[in-house]
């Protein structure tokens, strides 16, 4: 949330003035959840079957019985974009 609003408000207007900038984002080990069911609890938006008749599945896993991925933080607040929509104006349109 922090680096869309950097890139709207200060990256832009750097980009129409013709200034170089340069911003990097870091995610911390972002192959464990590549393939985690990040599904809501009661949702079920990953979590849709089968891919085909032999039963063979890319759906996301669940995370190993490890203490580190029991954990659980529920009253951490989330950034404002999480649930916002792919077609939003402003949207790069590669996330279409």
């Amino acid at each position: 949330g922090q680096t869309i609003s950097w890139l709207r408000n200060t990256g832009r207007p750097l980009n129409d003035e013709n200034k170089p900038w340069f911003a990097a984002v870091n995610l911390v080990n972002p192959h464990d959840v590549m393939f985690i069911d990040t599904d809501e609890h009661g949702e079920q938006v990953q979590w849709k079957g089968p891919m085909d008749k032999e039963n063979h599945t890319l759906l996301p896993t669940q995370p190993p019985h490890n203490q580190i991925y029991q954990q659980s933080w529920p009253d951490y607040p989330l950034p404002a974009n999480r649930h916002q929509p792919l077609d939003e104006p402003g949207r790069p349109a590669a996330h279409k």
